[in-house]
């Protein structure tokens, strides 16, 4: 069992090059649901029953049940819904807490939440909020820490990336949040942490970004919950290393993960800049 950061990524957050990208496992720790228990409440709303094959929905409907969602509604009932089911969040979670440690001042998240912004408050630590393409134009210089939302914020919902149709989309209405994140993939190492390959906020990320790229990245690391080596291997050609999270100590993922950190960075992350 090995439970040791790869050393390219404990130099990184030591030289200043490391970046954190976080997805919304890490918010499930909180009390909040993923997407896959966002779909099956917004499925059991429309009374659609949806078949799983080894627990898990096909990728494809967990983009296209918000979509029948909105068609059958309006995108206003599509986000006072998720607002509703996302009313239930327990501040200064484990993760949020460790991963506002981490010594960067660079944290890109697809989560709607807040989870991140208030912990980092809460450490008192200063921070510019990009949530769209207006936000992104006002915060080009990296003059403090900057949280990077690149599928928007509950707060606002006319930012947020939601639907298929906002996925297939994506790369035209969020242009500079996209330029950003491609510079960054190119010159620091991230960490992406609260995401698994089922994710459609990864598959994005990973289909539309990393492959656009052409290769013309850095070395970067993503926490998985014991993926195939298939899946290991095809990661390792679009230059992300797995960590695997099963290797850590805890009977939930969050926990796990929870212990990575705790474990990995010393307890207080110290690693990262002694």
């Amino acid at each position: 069992m090995t439970t040791k950061l790869p050393q390219e990524l404990v130099k990184a957050f030591r030289n200043g090059r490391g970046a954190v990208f976080l997805g919304s496992g890490a918010s499930c720790a909180a009390g909040l649901p993923s997407w896959s228990e966002l779909v099956t409440k917004f499925a059991k709303d429309l009374e659609i029953s949806l078949e799983r094959y080894n627990d898990q929905y096909p990728v494809s409907l967990l983009l296209a049940i918000p979509q029948y969602y909105m068609n059958k509604n309006s995108r206003r009932d599509l986000i006072r819904s998720l607002q509703e089911k996302m009313s239930n969040v327990h501040k200064n979670a484990p993760i949020h807490k460790l991963v506002a440690q981490l010594p960067t001042n660079t944290f890109y998240t697809t989560n709607f939440d807040t989870l991140l912004e208030d912990e980092l408050s809460d450490q008192r630590k200063d921070f510019h909020l990009i949530k769209d393409e207006y936000s992104a134009r006002y915060y080009t210089e990296r003059v403090e820490c900057q949280i990077r939302k690149i599928h928007g914020c509950i707060k606002d919902p006319n930012t947020m990336i939601l639907t298929r149709s906002d996925y297939a989309t994506f790369l035209e209405n969020r242009k500079l949040i996209v330029q950003s994140l491609q510079q960054d993939l190119a010159s620091m190492v991230f960490l992406f942490v609260g995401y698994s390959l089922r994710d459609p906020d990864f598959n994005a990320i990973y289909d539309q970004i990393f492959y656009r790229m052409k290769g013309d990245h850095q070395n970067h690391f993503v926490c998985l919950e014991k993926p195939s080596q298939y899946e290991v291997d095809d990661l390792k050609l679009q230059g992300l290393s797995v960590i695997d999270i099963s290797n850590w100590h805890g009977s939930t993922i969050s926990l796990r993960t929870t212990s990575f950190f705790n474990i990995a960075c010393g307890g207080n992350i110290r690693c990262y800049s002694s």
